[in-house]
């Protein structure tokens, strides 16, 4: 009996792992047409994430780590440039509540009740890199080249080429300076 299990084993394993493969690639495939637009070569982990897909725009040469949260509301959206990584448990969640209604609970309000300020967008520029755990709020452009430090709130706007960290982010110091940026964009147009 012992044989005959390690036959089977022995056959249908590799069998199994190739059909999880195609099971897998197939799913990624089909979660790439779900999203607003979408660039080239992206990767990330749909059955370990939750996106709102409608809502997102998403470049080339993009990686986003296991665990994504991306959120946007329906009158909200999110916008990820080229050549981004996202760190493991990355959150990014655009659009807010209201809460400026006299005599109305908010868990009553309504679409037809939000400002225009509840539901702005976060846009992630080219060559950005977050890290692990960062989440990113409402309303924040993270700047060309910047570098969002691990476990940090980012609440306002990133500069270009700025390392941002904490709770809430403030910029640490930029990569290089203005004279080495330009060189970098030079090289990198090619």
């Amino acid at each position: 009996m012992k044989g005959f299990i390690f036959i089977i084993y022995k056959f249908f394993l590799p069998l199994f792992n190739k059909i999880k493969v195609y099971h897998n690639q197939l799913i990624i495939m089909y979660c790439l047409t779900r999203f607003k637009s979408v660039g080239k070569n992206v990767a990330f982990f749909p059955g370990e994430s939750r996106i709102y897909y409608e809502h997102v725009t998403i470049g080339d040469d993009v990686f986003m780590g296991s665990n994504a949260l991306l959120m946007a509301t329906k009158l909200s959206h999110i916008a990820i440039g080229s050549k981004v990584m996202f760190g493991p448990n990355v959150s990014l969640i655009a659009g807010n509540h209201s809460s400026h209604i006299v005599g109305k609970f908010m868990f009553d309000y309504t679409e037809s009740d939000k400002l225009p300020e509840d539901d702005q967008p976060i846009v992630i520029s080219d060559d950005v890199w977050i890290g692990a755990g960062a989440i990113i709020l409402s309303g924040v452009i993270v700047g060309r080249g910047a570098i969002v430090a691990a476990g940090s709130v980012v609440n306002k706007n990133v500069p270009p080429y700025a390392i941002v960290g904490g709770i809430p982010a403030k910029v640490i110091k930029y990569r290089w300076d203005e004279k080495t940026i330009e060189l970098h964009e030079k090289l990198c147009k090619g």
